[in-house]
């Protein structure tokens, strides 16, 4: 199995920022992996740690995760809070099934351009259609192994600026988010202890999934720049890849572009303990949401309708909420999110 952690920032000082301490991310059973956690006080110094992030690790791709709170662990959405193997297996079952019901439904395969891989080799062809489906689910609201992600902290400050809500109703699951230190607190989840700060997970991760121009899918080494897919089966069935979605999907699929969004997926069926996410994070910055309240502003590119356009504009969300069929035998925590 290949180690797909990567080191942690050791940096005790970068101009603006400030090391306030170390954090202790969960990471498998029995398993921890501790990193430096910085108070970012200005946009100097926000932009200072992310190019010396960026530049450092340059071999890989650095991607980000805002966050209005921290959690004790790095886990995709299909198994957070979920600590029994034999419950974790039956929701990736029902993620699975889904999975092939797209990958055979003729208009779907259309919609998500998987035909161009029809000529690929059958392994590559599996893995490429599998990457793409679970990524477009895993964006638009429905739990998977994939872990969403940002190439802009820009979007990332935006993500930990809000607190996401959703509402289950007969007609679908509605959600929308709520904007701290500026929205209604009514609004607010009740589990839900504001600390006034909010969060970014800086992560790299060495490998990506790309794909070519005409029927073959290539995984390259962003170290080596060459390809892995040969070794997909043996040495490299743990490793997790960054999957640029606007590089996947095809523009009617709006929301990636407007999100800057990239997904972490993983190769393997089964996702392993020994490869937790959380071996991505290399360092987590800390801000005051009075202070990037300030710097963000309220202009139209910050709004939730930018961020999620509706279904009127992106053309595939509408093909996903136009097809409850795939979804009226699921619970409902597996049915598309209607943003309102």
């Amino acid at each position: 199995m290949i180690n797909q952690a990567v080191v942690p920032v050791k940096k005790e000082m970068i101009q603006g920022c400030r090391k306030s301490g170390k954090y202790s991310l969960s990471c498998g059973v029995g398993q921890y992996r501790v990193v430096n956690l910085y108070d970012v006080d200005s946009l100097d110094g926000l932009n200072q740690l992310i190019g010396y992030v960026v530049f450092r690790y340059k071999d890989c791709k650095v991607l980000y995760r805002g966050l209005p709170r921290l959690h004790s662990n790095v886990l995709p959405s299909l198994y957070r809070n979920i600590f029994d193997v034999q419950h974790q297996q039956s929701r990736w079952k029902i993620v699975q099934g889904l999975i092939e019901e797209i990958r055979n439904d003729a208009k779907l395969r259309k919609t998500l351009n998987l035909r161009r891989y029809d000529n690929s080799e059958h392994r590559i062809r599996k893995m490429t259609e599998t990457i793409i489906i679970e990524s477009v689910l895993q964006h638009y609201g429905i739990p998977t192994r994939n872990l969403d992600a940002v190439d802009n902290h820009w979007i990332a400050l935006w993500f930990g600026l809000h607190l996401y809500r959703e509402e289950y109703k007969k007609s679908g699951v509605y959600a929308h988010y709520v904007r701290r230190g500026m929205g209604d607190y009514r609004y607010l989840p009740a589990d839900f202890s504001d600390d006034g700060f909010q969060y970014i997970l800086v992560m790299a991760v060495k490998t990506q999934f790309l794909f070519a121009e005409a029927t073959e899918a290539q995984v390259i080494d962003a170290e080596a720049q060459r390809p892995l897919v040969p070794q997909i089966d043996t040495q490299q069935k743990y490793v997790n890849y960054a999957v640029d979605l606007r590089r996947i999907l095809p523009s009617t699929f709006l929301r990636p572009a407007a999100q800057h969004g990239w997904m972490i997926a993983p190769a393997h069926a089964t996702f392993d303990q020994k490869n937790d996410y959380a071996n991505h994070v290399v360092c987590i910055l800390r801000m005051k949401v009075e202070n990037v309240n300030q710097w963000m502003g309220e202009g139209g590119l910050i709004t939730q309708g930018n961020l999620f356009p509706s279904p009127l504009l992106d053309q595939g969300y509408d093909v996903l909420l136009d097809r409850p069929d795939l979804f009226q035998d699921l619970p409902r925590q597996f049915h598309p999110r209607i943003m309102v």
